[in-house]
């Protein structure tokens, strides 16, 4: 029986939520590790924005098939617990650094680590996002910034 693309999109998806800073699964491996048919082949192993203020950003990058994938990490820390408060700016709230990707906002913390990621494995500009012939994939949180890196590059 041959997996269809969907579903190993979705096993990928799963894949980022177990790497990577606070990662799921101890000893998954890192670069060249495979996952299926897939082999990893970066990771962001980034969590901070430029201005090294903790973004909760993570992102792998796969070759599937001779195909390039790039899967991004959901939600995996919806507000910072340091002071209860989900509009909080304080470090990896998810609220704060990537929700407003949601309503258009282009430059929240995660969807420009989204976007410098993606630019970094494409080899591409701000200008020429679409040349890329990449798949990308997401879960929740994580399929926003995938839908927004294809519609705002």
């Amino acid at each position: 029986m041959t997996m269809t693309q969907d579903l190993f999109m979705a096993i990928l998806a799963m894949d980022v939520h177990n790497r990577g800073y606070n990662e799921g699964i101890a000893g998954l491996g890192g670069e060249g590790s495979a996952i299926g048919t897939a082999t990893l082949t970066d990771q962001s192993d980034v969590e901070a924005d430029s201005d090294g203020v903790s973004a909760g950003f993570y992102a792998a990058g796969y070759n599937w098939n001779g195909q390039t994938v790039i899967s991004y990490r959901g939600t995996d820390n919806l507000v910072s617990w340091s002071n209860l408060n989900p509009w909080s700016d304080a470090p990896g709230s998810d609220v704060w650094n990537a929700y407003l990707t949601g309503g258009g906002d282009a430059l929240t913390a995660q969807a420009v680590l989204a976007a410098e990621f993606f630019q970094s494995i494409s080899g591409t500009t701000e200008s020429d996002p679409s040349q890329a012939s990449i798949l990308l994939t997401g879960h929740s949180l994580g399929g926003g910034l995938a839908v927004s890196e294809r519609c705002m590059g």
